[in-house]
């Protein structure tokens, strides 16, 4: 589910600009899951942030190049102003939800 969420964020970046995948993870255990993923923590907090440039780079790396080429990509249009971020809620499979 991830593998396919964050090819997604890629396609979307490239279709309407983005720069960072920012995740809240809901527990230490989702956040230990998130950096065994390369996402890098932000202070003492349980937010997490992954450039779409080196998530579109492992992709790439992983021969995994064809979820990439399609829409915006494929059809050449002219860039665009690009947010600073896009959010994406993310849940890990198998980590159940502990209190806040």
């Amino acid at each position: 589910m991830l593998l396919d969420a964050l090819q997604t964020v890629v396609a979307a970046a490239h279709a309407a600009g983005g720069r960072l995948v920012v995740v809240d993870a809901v527990h230490e255990r989702a956040l230990s899951f998130y950096e065994r993923y390369g996402f890098i923590r932000i202070g003492r907090t349980l937010r997490l942030y992954l450039k779409v440039t080196r998530i579109e780079s492992s992709l790439k790396a992983a021969g995994l190049t064809s979820c990439l080429l399609s829409g915006a990509v494929a059809d050449h249009r002219p860039p665009v102003r690009r947010p600073r971020y896009i959010v994406v809620p993310l849940s890990p499979v198998g980590l159940p939800a502990g209190p806040a």
